[in-house]
């Protein structure tokens, strides 16, 4: 399996494979790693919608924002990163540039990467979930779902691992598609549309807060 360095936040936690909670130190040695800001962006909410097809499910819930946050790793984009997070909190990306997690506050959220080590970046197509290998195309490489408590710990974080996501639309600026992913046994569908979120500063310190900035 290939060590690549990642980024992450508690909106984009708790998968076992330990994409989240990673140092910015790894970001620093590369040509890119999101997009820096010394102010915060005024990024506008994202859409999407999130449904069960499962006649007793419990894992969906009412989106009120969509996070997409990507990362660039080399000087001929040698691997990518794709994080796309559906949550109930508002003002997401506020939370993310921040370093704040919302009590509370539910998410699934969907990671594509690409390490194949060759230019352009993630085109739009239809990826399914995959193990990660060194030098593969794009994949859908972690699903997980999770809701956090009154203190921001994630109260028992499912990881799927089947289903797919349609890259509808990639570019500059956002990302938008389709997913349909199984996680506990429940199968999940929904969009998402969402501009790129700028990252921290630092990911050194998380704070936990009962209500997310004003937009």
């Amino acid at each position: 399996m290939a060590t690549h360095p990642r980024t992450g936040s508690s909106l984009i936690q708790a998968t076992r494979r330990g994409f989240a909670a990673l140092s910015l130190a790894a970001c620093g040695a590369a040509a890119a790693c999101g997009t820096s800001a010394s102010t915060f962006a005024n990024v506008p909410p994202g859409t999407g919608t999130l449904a069960s097809k499962s006649p007793s499910g419990t894992r969906s819930f009412q989106v009120r924002d969509v996070l997409v946050f990507r990362n660039v790793f080399g000087t001929q984009i040698s691997t990518e990163d794709l994080y796309i997070t559906l949550t109930d909190a508002t003002n997401a990306c506020g939370l993310f540039e921040r370093e704040q997690d919302l009590a509370g506050a539910s998410s699934l959220q969907l990671y594509v990467t690409k390490q194949d080590g060759t230019y352009p970046p993630i085109p739009a197509g239809t990826y399914g979930y995959s193990t990660l290998t060194d030098d593969g195309p794009p994949i859908l490489f972690a699903i997980t779902r999770q809701t956090l408590d009154g203190t921001c710990q994630p109260i028992s974080p499912e990881h799927g691992e089947q289903g797919s996501i349609t890259l509808t639309r990639i570019d500059e600026q956002g990302a938008a598609g389709t997913f349909d992913v199984f996680v506990g046994g429940e199968e999940l569908t929904g969009t998402f549309d969402g501009s790129y979120c700028p990252r921290p500063s630092s990911f050194a310190t998380r704070t936990c807060v009962s209500a997310s900035p004003a937009q």
